[in-house]
């Protein structure tokens, strides 16, 4: 059976994660060039039949103790959603996916930088906020199909 869900540590390193946080702290969607590049590089190693993944959106999204949202999400438009931390100056906050084969929970800790790249039908959501507020990237990659994914990609 292929992994669903993998970590990527250090894809950004934490130079670039304050980077990006102070650039986009107060924005919704994110447009940087260097992420843009190395988000491109990345995706360049995954084509299928000859079609590319290419980025459809970059958000950033904060969770506080004030509105932790512990349902789980789903993010139906994408076929591969990655998260990207930016911050670790928060308590709790561990990234959630619900595994429906085996009706139980992954949880995922992990570090600013560290990316988890899943398949978008499977539910997320972040465990409570116990203090501070955690930052993260979404990112939204479109033109591919489950059943062309092989367990070297993810």
């Amino acid at each position: 059976m292929e992994k669903r869900v993998t970590l990527f540590k250090n894809f950004l390193s934490v130079e670039e994660c304050d980077t990006l946080l102070n650039t986009y702290k107060n924005e919704t969607f994110v447009d940087s060039e260097f992420l843009n590049k190395k988000l491109k590089n990345y995706l360049e190693k995954i084509k299928f039949n000859g079609s590319s993944v290419s980025v459809n959106e970059i958000k950033i999204y904060n969770i506080s103790t004030e509105n932790t949202n512990a349902s789980f999400l789903e993010e139906p438009k994408y076929d591969i959603t990655l998260l990207i931390s930016l911050n670790s100056d928060f308590e709790g906050g561990r990234f959630i996916f619900l595994n429906k084969d085996i009706d139980k929970n992954m949880h995922m800790d992990n570090s600013p930088g560290d990316m988890i790249v899943f398949f978008s039908n499977i539910n997320y959501g972040s465990g409570k906020i116990i203090n501070g507020t955690k930052y993260y990237l979404k990112i939204g990659t479109n033109n591919v199909l489950d059943s062309q994914i092989t367990k070297s990609l993810i």
